[in-house]
């Protein structure tokens, strides 16, 4: 290994380190070095390898560190120096294996501007040097998403996370944001906090620079199924030690109202092709599109469904799905024929073939006749498509010829990665109409295919979701533990490409970001229809087969059912303030009392909805309705719940739900009345209407 200045750097201060008193009481081997730059911490078991973490950086400036306390497995030192002051609260979590938890607010005493920034994270090997340390990096940072890493090293794997929460006043401050701050080249590690030469900290003021969690693990075998489990065990046990936003989900059945009437009466929404009514994929813009067109009646469905009314809208946009049906390729194509030829009729994104079949499986389970005859229509052309790929998709090709027309996302990188998720789905959706055993084996096939993508899986969020309800319906039909395996892949990406901090720069000051998913994997924001399409699938994943998974997986995905219900309201402009929006438009234009959803949220802070004013993903409240409101018993109205329900069997006037989360977190439910009932009793407590009641994630929720 060639050592650089930064390793030489790193190797000279830790040597001549003053090593501080061990912890005492300490069962895992740990000790407080301070060096002429820096403040370490080094976990190294006797003849093995381990990490030295930076807590504090001091530009070379000399200083003096008093140590406060030292109790509860917390120890609190203070770093005095000409800069200022640096307060750092170190706390060390003793399970199973070492957590570590470092927060360090340095003080100016001055106005100071700081240029650079090491990296905070050393692997060392057994000698103590970085040089002999042999490892693999496994995941790390996405853009804005979580600042996290996951690696394997010397007897050990280690999952290191920094809480961009909170660090938003130096981010403020320094007019920057923690884009690819955490990352690095093994074995130098970590995060970087971004550096300016001209923007400078204020004397007095106190600003967070290291929030950091370290959680150690037992070492994986290095296979992908081994990796995922213990990246969301990991992850999960980090996640369960962050403070977390509060929750405000608001009214979705008045949304829901408010949606539907935007849908219909607003013009710009709308065209006429062929004598039939269809929606626009943007407000005033773009051609109809079949996954647009099927999206919205899909969710127009399950919400006459769920209020127990059908949707007259949804009557008439229903009559124009046949015209997407191409005849002759016995296929759903994605716009109709008279597109403009601006537009390849023949060119299809690989997703695309499959989510208009997605939604039309939804409603022919549900009994819609027409859905399943176009549903059973299209099958055979995607099964073509899947064999003509070998279940390896490129992201565009000619539908006639099945030529591909674009085979990567970038240089270097693979195609649609996760449309086996969807393509599976779509399987498992024939297999339960039909009874055929072929479609599961077809759904089989596919999904071995996705684990040789490891951290690189997800292309797109929603059909990543949809792979985790795949295979928890696969493991439901057949018990095979395979599945579920792949299952943890997909919900593993999901979680690599989540934004877990609640961003408070520029424009998201108006918006709420915490655990919303990046749609695409290179994609720099948060889309209203993944928003919407994730949380519901993540709901359907659950209840398929809560009792299979690991805690891990079903606190976390509860947990984003739980913030994706609070998150979606931040897409719909009239909730944002108006500097808050875009004011350049890639897509129609935005009517901010319009209540249809922005298309675009950003975690840095950009204005929301450069993209447009996304009218296919105006299917969320009534998707949100249907997932997060529970129909009692006698008509009396509904149960709101923050966590996915399981509902159970009714006897003698009463009514239960499981919730399917985790006891280390716990969400609200409230009473939701359709008569004039003013309570109801839930668990023995009278509930009355609009009160919230807070409850463990994992309880059985009785009313009556």
């Amino acid at each position: 290994m060639t050592l650089s200045a930064n390793l030489l750097a790193f190797g000279e201060d830790i040597r001549d380190a003053q090593r501080l008193k061990p912890f005492e009481g300490l069962a895992a081997p740990l000790v407080l070095k301070c060096g002429k730059e820096s403040v370490w911490l080094l976990y190294q078991p006797s003849n093995e390898g381990g990490f030295a973490l930076r807590t504090s950086f001091l530009w070379g400036v000399d200083y003096t560190l008093s140590t406060e306390s030292w109790q509860d497995q917390v120890l609190c030192y203070t770093i005095q120096s000409d800069l200022g002051e640096q307060k750092v609260t170190l706390r060390i979590h003793q399970a199973e294996h070492l957590g570590l938890t470092v927060d360090t607010v340095l003080t100016p005493k001055v106005e100071i501007a700081l240029p650079y920034w090491p990296r905070d994270l050393f692997l060392i090997g057994p000698d103590g040097s970085p040089a002999s340390s042999k490892g693999v990096v496994h995941a790390s940072q996405k853009g804005l998403s979580a600042g996290a890493l996951f690696l394997d090293a010397n007897g050990f794997c280690l999952y290191y996370f920094q809480d961009y929460t909170t660090l938003q006043p130096y981010f403020e401050r320094l007019d920057s944001s923690p884009d690819d701050t955490v990352g690095g080249e093994w074995p130098e590690l970590g995060y970087r906090p971004p550096a300016s030469e001209s923007k400078t900290l204020q004397p007095s003021k106190q600003y967070a620079v290291y929030s950091t969690h370290v959680q150690l693990g037992q070492k994986t075998s290095n296979r992908p199924a081994d990796v995922f489990r213990c990246f969301l065990a990991l992850s999960e046990q980090v996640y369960s030690r962050l403070d977390r936003p509060e929750t405000n989900p608001g009214e979705w059945p008045k949304r829901a109202q408010n949606t539907l009437k935007a849908l219909e009466d607003t013009e710009e929404v709308k065209r006429r092709d062929f004598g039939k009514l269809f929606l626009r994929p943007y407000v005033d813009s773009e051609y109809p599109d079949s996954m647009s067109q099927l999206a919205i009646i899909r969710s127009l469905h399950d919400y006459g469904r769920w209020r127990g009314e059908p949707v007259k809208l949804n009557e008439a946009l229903q009559e124009g799905v046949g015209l997407f049906f191409d005849n002759e390729l016995r296929t759903v194509r994605r716009y109709l024929p008279n597109v403009g030829k601006d537009k390849d009729r023949d060119e299809v994104d690989a997703w695309y073939l499959y989510h208009p079949l997605s939604s039309l499986g939804r409603m022919a389970l549900d009994g819609v006749e027409w859905a399943k005859t176009l549903f059973l229509q299209g099958l055979e052309f995607g099964i073509t498509a899947a064999h003509k790929f070998k279940y390896e998709w490129p992201v565009k090709y000619n539908l006639k010829t099945l030529e591909v027309t674009d085979h990567n996302r970038k240089e270097g990188e693979p195609g649609q990665t996760d449309v086996g998720g969807i393509y599976a789905y779509v399987m498992v959706q024939a297999y339960e109409l039909t009874s055929e055993d072929r479609y599961l084996e077809e759904a089989r096939k596919a999904l071995d295919k996705v684990l040789q993508y490891r951290f690189q899986l997800l292309y797109q969020a929603n059909l990543s979701s949809l792979g985790c309800v795949a295979c928890a319906k696969l493991w439901r039909h057949t018990k095979d533990q395979h599945f579920l395996k792949v299952l943890d892949g997909f919900f593993a990406n999901i979680l690599h490409n989540t934004v877990i901090w609640s961003s408070d720069l520029k424009a998201a000051k108006s918006y709420e970001t915490f655990l919303g998913v990046h749609c695409l994997s290179d994609a720099t924001y948060m889309a209203a229809y993944e928003c919407a399409e994730t949380t519901e699938a993540l709901a359907e994943m659950l209840q398929e087969s809560a009792e299979a998974l690991s805690d891990s997986t079903r606190h976390l995905a509860a947990e984003f059912f739980k913030y994706g219900l609070t998150r979606g309201r931040s897409f719909f402009p009239d909730e944002l303030q108006k500097e808050a929006l875009a004011t350049e438009i890639r897509n129609g234009k935005i009517m901010r009392y319009l209540s249809i959803p922005l298309e675009d949220l950003y975690a840095d802070g950009r204005p929301a909805g450069s993209v447009g004013q996304e009218v296919y993903g105006a299917g969320m409240p009534f998707l949100f309705c249907k997932l997060a409101y529970h129909p009692l018993l006698d008509d009396l109205g509904w149960l709101f719940s923050e966590y996915p329900l399981a509902r159970r069997e009714s006897s003698k006037g009463r009514l239960s739900f499981q919730a399917l989360g985790s006891e280390k977190s716990t969400f609200k439910v409230k009473y939701v009345p359709k008569k004039r009932r003013s309570s109801i009793v839930v668990n023995g407590k009278e509930l009355s209407k609009g009160e919230t009641l807070e409850v463990p994630g994992n309880i059985e929720i009785i009313i009556g």
